[in-house]
């Protein structure tokens, strides 16, 4: 009766292990004032992205997955999105813009904020 215990304790803590949370599909990523030209739809495909602007331009980038956080980070550019990991699976999803190239102590203040919108 205790192996029974001791094994039915191990397979529920080995099925109940927290999976990684990772963004897929398609949303639409709206910016509220500086960077209004970059509303586009942004497609997640685990740690890589691509955003569809309405010039045609095709930009790709790279999603990092931190403990409470996840960034975006266009290539090529100084600019990086970020939110809380809490807020995946919502419909709505609201980030903040930052550059890169501001010292670190500053980098806590935002540019610009947006939101991505799940696209069904």
């Amino acid at each position: 009766m205790k192996n029974l215990i001791i094994i039915c304790s191990v397979l529920f803590t080995f099925f109940t292990k927290n999976q990684e949370v990772k963004l897929h599909g398609k949303y639409k990523m709206e910016y509220e004032t500086k960077y209004k030209e970059q509303n586009c739809i942004i497609t997640f495909n685990d740690s890589l992205y691509s955003r569809k602007l309405p010039n045609g331009k095709t930009i790709k980038g790279k999603v990092t997955y931190w403990k409470h956080h996840i960034s975006l980070k266009d290539e090529k550019t100084n600019l990086q999105m970020d939110f809380a990991k809490m807020q995946i699976g919502r419909d709505t999803i609201f980030f903040g813009t930052t550059d890169v190239t501001i010292a670190k102590n500053d980098s806590d203040t935002f540019i610009d904020s947006a939101r991505l919108i799940k696209l069904k």
